[in-house]
């Protein structure tokens, strides 16, 4: 049952992914981004299990993908913010945390362990765009239920929130060589992580409905390489 939930949760990261294929509208930058993430999120983990089953260590694939995944979900954010000023931030944080994570990979990182530092940074900065963007355009819409950015925010908000919790604690374990405690802290966040797809499906599928502004990608006016089309 629990390597059953495991797998569940690797595969589930198609959902949203299969659900954007059915959008009959044209689909968002921001949700584009979303399912790349998304994609890669499933390279990674099934590289992993591949390599796990080997017996070799896999956690250096952690470590390479994160500039990749918090790049993609970042800068998807900035497609829903109210403002320029908001937009251009979260653009700016995305090429901050690259940097950092480079210099800090290098310099302090144990690529052979959980990460202690990028990662918790990337679960912190996607936590805080997330809520910052749940908060603000909450302000521009009456009917947040029926927004992609609602369900997206809530959806990343759950998982990253799992992972800011699980990476240290799965540290520990794996230090003192309780690797069967080690399991069942991967089956928790399995399962909050199937959650989470749920809701980031939602959100895909929310972009069924016509855009409004404050309550789905639509933004104000301003020059954008993603504003014409998907790419």
């Amino acid at each position: 049952m629990a390597d059953s939930l495991t797998y569940i949760a690797i595969w589930g990261q198609l959902l949203p992914i299969v659900a954007l294929l059915f959008v009959r509208r044209p689909t968002p930058p921001a949700l584009w981004l979303t399912g790349a993430a998304l994609g890669l999120m499933f390279v990674q983990d099934t590289f992993m299990l591949i390599v796990a089953g080997t017996g070799i260590n896999n956690l250096w694939l952690t470590h390479a993908a994160l500039p990749l995944t918090t790049g993609l979900i970042v800068w998807s954010f900035s497609f829903w913010q109210v403002s320029k000023l908001a937009r251009d931030a979260v653009r700016i944080a995305v090429a901050i945390y690259v940097v950092v994570w480079l210099v800090v990979s290098l310099a302090v990182e144990d690529f052979q362990q959980f990460s202690r530092f990028t990662a918790p940074l990337q679960a912190l900065l996607v936590l805080s765009v997330a809520g910052y963007t749940l908060v603000t355009s909450f302000r521009g819409t009456d009917t947040p239920l029926r927004a992609p950015w609602f369900w997206v925010s809530l959806g990343w908000a759950l998982y990253f929130g799992i992972v800011v919790v699980h990476d240290p604690i799965s540290q520990l374990l794996l230090n003192a060589g309780q690797m069967e405690y080690l399991r069942t802290s991967y089956y928790v966040k399995a399962g909050f992580g199937v959650l989470s797809l749920l809701l980031l499906t939602g959100g895909v599928l929310c972009g069924r409905s016509r855009p409004t502004f404050g309550g789905s990608f639509s933004q104000p006016p301003a020059p954008s390489r993603f504003s014409s089309s998907p790419s």
